[in-house]
């Protein structure tokens, strides 16, 4: 990982917790992680433990719209926070309901990830 010639170049980072269901109350930390997501080839983010009702996704959604002629969708991740996020859900199967008709599972659970881990 480490390259004596360029440093960290293939460090891979993924910040967590982007945004979601309270991108108002976040929207400082979702712009700062926006900022190096574009910055840097190498630099992802997860939206775990944000998203728990329908509605929390809606945010998001106009959040990356913001952002459609960059590379901002491809790398976002689906997280599961599974323990976390049964604290304020009914069950973690409704919480993947809600995701799943958002319209992104492909991206951000198969493709984001495979880029993420492989390259």
């Amino acid at each position: 990982m480490l390259d004596e010639k360029n440093g960290f170049s293939a460090l891979k980072l993924n910040l967590g917790h982007y945004g979601g269901g309270i991108v108002d109350k976040n929207e400082l930390w979702m712009n700062k992680i926006t900022d190096l997501i574009l910055a840097y080839e190498n630099v992802y983010t997860d939206f775990a433990c944000q998203c728990f009702e329908k509605k929390d996704y809606s945010p998001l959604l106009k959040y990356i719209k913001k952002y459609s002629k960059s590379k901002l969708e491809d790398r976002i991740l689906f997280g599961s926070d599974f323990m976390i996020n049964l604290f304020y859900i009914d069950s973690y199967e409704n919480y993947l309901k809600h995701f799943f008709k958002f319209g992104y599972k492909r991206k951000f659970c198969n493709e984001n990830p495979y880029r993420f881990l492989f390259g």
